[in-house]
């Protein structure tokens, strides 16, 4: 048989699926921290597969290298729907169980891999979805030769990122006594000081605007809409004091920001209605395929059993993490568990149709909805409410990523010619995984250099969250509401434009920080400009190797450096319990 021919599920491919998984889930979560945003990493984990399992051991198989991304990947996914969610706590000053929230991601993330399963046939063998990611990555999976150059590439760009970010944390550090993490351009060009114009000394920025290309110039457009228009007018038409536009500029971007993420997110799903009716209809012909590809597909039992296992957690951990009634806590899984599968098909439609999908607005609308059935009818329970709706919220991010990161994965199994269940099998084992690794890389942060408002890591995701869980239990005596709704209004509007996601983008960079919007930018026209001078295909083989190594490099060193300055592994246990 020709499957017997290849090698495909290894020892090998399985070490360095985990081992490559692992180092990005800790690069992309800090990643995720600075800049407000995911980044893909299944192309990353093929390139740096090649050139461990061909350049160092000599041997690999392109279904060999096929398993090993699909670890990897479905590991490192997990980074987003954690650093998106549960910072927030931190932000709060909520105590929780670490062990309690890696159960609570993990069964997310669980339902999300098993939702997805009985619709595989039907969107990519059926339906033909592009799934462009996969396809991307399937191509860089065919080309083992080059595979093995883009990863000597990618190891470069690390250490000069690992160089680089060595000169920019020397003053964290005690090292010298300047600050050389940012560089104040708006001075040097006499701009007003309401005009923020400092750049981050970070590679790491600058890479991610290469990788993500044209696409990016969006959140570059709102990060100058809200820093170099909004305020500018605010302060010249006298809307506020000059001397208090640091202290009320921000809150006003995060609240027009986060009302379009949100508006953004709700007209998203409304604009993917006819991909939901698809994905409901594939689900309905799926169930009825009986008896067919029984070799090739996980059967739907399994998905039955993981689905029912991973609810009972939510239901115990909701209850155990709150003073709920059963009744309660059963509702809000039963919301939650839904919540999740609509995000799901939502996410799986998205990414095959546009390799876009809002997996942070679905998460903000998921804490919203249990949120507001926590509070509901439990007088003085609003703040009690928080933790379990949280930590619901990030086990539907994670849940949403996964079924977008697995239907990828089995598209570019699907052109490589792996057999589904092989991966599908795979990716059950590992979702646990990725959560304890973003988990304790938000616990690291928080015990040393702190983020969050006012700090060099901003969490603007997290912030923006709370921004909302405010506006629900009553933390701010003046909430914004006027805002947030006209935040709202132009964010749906957007989502009409035609641009897949344009008003979550726009309205996720009013918040971003704009010492790393502007990097990001800048790598976004630099792969612009490459592209006309050198060609795609040169971007493709060259730039972007390097730039994945300028994320992994800055973001290693970083979290290095933070963990001696707080002595070792205390830092993980004084923050993470």
């Amino acid at each position: 048989m020709p499957e017997q021919k290849y090698r495909e599920i290894t020892v090998s491919a399985i070490i360095v699926g985990l081992l490559i998984g692992s180092v990005m889930t800790i690069a992309f979560s800090y990643a995720g921290m600075v800049m407000g945003f995911g980044i893909g990493g299944s192309s990353i984990a093929a390139i740096l597969g090649w050139g461990i399992l061909r350049g160092i051991l000599r041997r690999g198989t392109i279904v060999e290298n096929n398993i090993n991304q699909t670890i990897a990947s479905g590991i490192n996914i997990s980074s987003a729907g954690v650093i998106f969610t549960m910072p927030v706590l931190y932000l709060r000053g909520i105590e929780f169980s670490f062990l309690t929230a890696a159960i609570a991601c993990g069964a997310g993330a669980l339902l999300g891999v098993a939702f997805i399963i009985p619709i595989r046939k039907q969107m990519i063998d059926i339906e033909r979805l592009r799934f462009p990611t996969g396809m991307a990555v399937a191509t860089i999976l065919k080309s083992p030769g080059t595979g093995i150059q883009k990863s000597i590439l990618l190891v470069t760009g690390l250490v000069i990122a690992f160089i680089v970010a060595l000169i920019a944390q020397a003053g964290n550090m005690g090292w010298t006594e300047w600050n050389l993490e940012v560089v104040n351009i708006g001075k040097y060009l006499q701009m007003p000081d309401y005009m923020v114009n400092v750049w981050a000394l970070s590679l790491l920025a600058l890479g991610a605007g290469f990788i993500t290309g044209k696409a990016g110039l969006l959140v570059l457009v709102g990060g100058i809409l809200a820093n170099w228009v909004i305020v500018p007018i605010a302060v010249n038409a006298g809307w506020y004091p000059l001397d208090t536009w640091k202290a009320l500029s921000k809150p006003i971007n995060r609240s027009i920001g986060v009302g379009m993420l949100v508006g953004g997110a709700l007209m998203g799903i409304v604009v993917a209605f006819p991909s939901i009716k698809a994905a409901v209809v594939s689900l309905h012909k799926a169930s009825k395929r009986k008896g067919k590809g029984k070799s090739e597909e996980l059967p739907i039992k399994y998905a039955y059993i993981a689905a029912i296992a991973a609810f009972i957690v939510l239901f115990l951990v909701t209850k155990f993490i709150s003073d709920f009634t059963i009744l309660r806590s059963f509702l809000i899984a039963v919301v939650g568990v839904a919540w999740m599968w609509l995000a799901g098909i939502i996410v799986a439609q998205c990414t095959g149709r546009t390799d876009w999908s809002p997996i942070s607005g679905l998460a903000l609308i998921g804490v919203t909805i249990v949120l507001m059935i926590g509070v509901a009818g439990a007088s003085g329970a609003s703040q009690a409410a928080v933790l379990p709706a949280v930590i619901i919220g990030a086990a539907t991010c994670l849940a949403a990523g996964q079924c977008a990161d697995m239907m990828q994965d089995l598209k570019t199994g699907f052109v490589v010619g792996a057999k589904p269940i092989k991966q599908q099998i795979l990716q059950i084992c590992v979702t646990w995984i990725g959560p304890m690794i973003a988990l304790a890389v938000i616990a690291i942060l928080w015990a040393g250099p702190k983020f969050g408002p006012g700090t060099k890591i901003a969490a603007p995701q997290a912030v923006a969250l709370n921004e909302t869980i405010n506006a629900i239990v009553g933390g701010e005596a003046a909430f914004p509401y006027t805002k947030y709704i006209g935040g709202t209004i132009v964010g749906g509007l957007l989502a009409f434009s035609g641009i897949a996601g344009l008003g979550v983008l726009v309205g996720l960079s009013m918040y971003l920080p704009m010492a790393y919007i502007l990097p990001y930018g800048l790598g976004c026209i630099i792969h612009m400009i490459l592209s006309k001078v050198k060609g795609k295909r040169w971007c493709e083989d060259f730039g972007v190797p390097v730039a994945a190594g300028f994320i992994v490099g800055e973001a290693c060193i970083v979290l290095t450096l933070s963990l001696i300055k707080v002595y070792g592994a205390r830092a993980l246990i004084g923050a993470g319990g």
